[in-house]
């Protein structure tokens, strides 16, 4: 045992297990769906990580050093790094930390060391949807920090920022490192959920200021009504693959900026990965509207009414990479009852998807679709053109699945992995012999639900 932490290759390869990075489950999750697989690693909480890596590290001197830049890749908050800072303590009088005595370059050694080790931040501290206690730290006491360190970044290496519109001082840690920026709304404490107060100014600053301070990121999470400027700001950001916008309508000017944005949003080239959410969410768009021309977009998912799959989707139609498609579809529309014309949007849908992405689509997701009677499976027979379907996912109260359905798609998707058909009718269940057809046909599934 001991040959192994010997080896610095081996003890690397053992400390990866123990990272903790910013993760998609989190509260930045917007309408990717439900997941209802639970691989091993999701079992462990992030604390239980570093308690574990801290607890080794403290009895095995060989690889003490080695996990200390794995400890600190990811930090709630930056009062773990001014708790380094001598004379920097918690008032009580004041409840607010705060530098007892002028600081001198020596007193951030230690800071500035373990700093570097730093990747990613959440400020303010939060785990999932739970907001962690938020700490006030005195301004005057970033400030001196800031003086000292003089045009050098608080973090130097940072790679991922997560902040709510609460914190006033996160334009602070815009560095040229950074790839990805997420931006949400503050919880309201008193009522658990989002609060409806309008955002902050240094919100908007900081959107603002990413084309200069951090252009090259990747990844931005709008969780946040944006000023028209910073609308502008966001069409700045040349090197931006994925986009994620949590914007409710209301806090639009008008339905024309909204389409206008989203056509703007083309002038992207490196966009792979959009996420509109409730953008194009009208009762009565007509279905002849501005189309979308993305030519890198690999993934889209967006929010919408049920029976609105088939007005969204040829908006979209000239996107040849599209790779994974999501649909959330919440309610019903207001007055519209009618199972018949509901399922005829759900074949106009299918049948649009097979013959404009039948080459490049490989994961289909559509959760809450609303049809009032048992769909036949002839519904789904266009989509069996999709030959290279990895992942398809149908989430519906009243879907009849038969051994013949499954036989169509398992002959049809010889590549799936992920298949997924809910329902709570159980008039004709499907048999162990579609559990034999998926053998036979999809040795690579690895999750299915019926």
């Amino acid at each position: 045992m001991e040959a192994i932490f010997e080896t610095p290759e081996l003890v690397d390869l053992i400390l990866q297990t123990f990272c903790v990075t910013p993760s998609e489950h989190s509260s930045h999750r917007f309408w990717e769906g439900p997941s209802r697989h639970i691989s091993r690693e999701d079992l462990i909480s992030d604390k239980a990580r570093r308690g574990t890596l801290y607890r080794l590290a403290l009895t095995n001197r060989a690889i003490s050093q080695m996990a200390l830049p794995v400890l600190w890749s990811t930090i709630d908050g930056i009062l773990p790094l001014l708790k380094l800072v001598p004379k920097f303590e918690y008032n009580t009088s004041l409840r607010q930390w705060v530098l007892t005595r002028p600081l001198s370059e020596d007193d951030l050694q230690r800071f500035e060391i373990l700093a570097a080790m730093v990747r990613h931040i959440n400020l303010p501290a939060r785990r999932g949807d739970l907001l962690l206690v938020y700490p006030a730290i005195h301004p005057s006491a970033l400030m001196e920090v800031c003086q000292l360190r003089a045009a050098r970044p608080l973090i130097p290496h940072l790679r991922t920022l997560s902040v709510d519109d609460a914190c006033d001082y996160a334009t602070l840690f815009l560095a040229e490192t950074l790839e990805c920026v997420r931006i949400v709304r503050a919880h309201n404490d008193e009522t658990f959920g989002q609060s409806d107060d309008p955002p902050r100014p240094w919100v908007w600053n900081l959107l603002a200021l990413l084309q200069t301070r951090a252009p090259f990121v990747e990844e931005l999470y709008v969780g946040f009504p944006p000023s028209s400027a910073n609308l502008a700001d966001i069409l700045r950001l040349k090197h931006l693959r994925k986009l994620t916008l949590n914007i409710s309508k209301s806090s639009w000017p008008d339905e024309k900026a909204r389409y206008r944005f989203l056509k703007d949003l083309e002038c992207l080239p490196k966009l792979q990965v959009l996420n509109i959410g409730r953008l194009l969410e009208d009762r009565w768009a007509p279905r002849s509207a501005t189309g979308y021309t993305f030519p890198a977009l690999e993934s889209l998912t967006f929010q919408a009414f049920d029976g609105y799959l088939s007005r969204i989707l040829p908006r979209f139609c000239d996107t040849p990479n599209l790779r994974s498609l999501v649909s959330h579809q919440s309610r019903a529309l207001w007055g519209h009852d009618d199972a018949a014309e509901e399922e005829h949007n759900l074949k106009t849908a299918f049948s649009l998807l097979a013959t404009t992405h039948f080459r490049s689509l490989t994961s289909l997701c559509i959760f809450g679709a609303a049809a009032k009677e048992l769909l036949n499976c002839r519904y789904f027979e266009p989509l069996l053109q999709i030959s290279g379907m990895e992942r398809f996912e149908f989430r519906n109260n009243c879907f009849g699945l038969t051994d013949e359905l499954v036989q169509k798609m398992a002959s049809a998707w010889p590549k799936l992995e992920i298949f997924c058909l809910e329902s709570l009718h159980e008039d004709h269940p499907p048999t162990l012999a579609a559990i034999q057809t998926f053998a036979r046909h999809c040795p690579k599934l690895r999750r299915a639900l019926a």
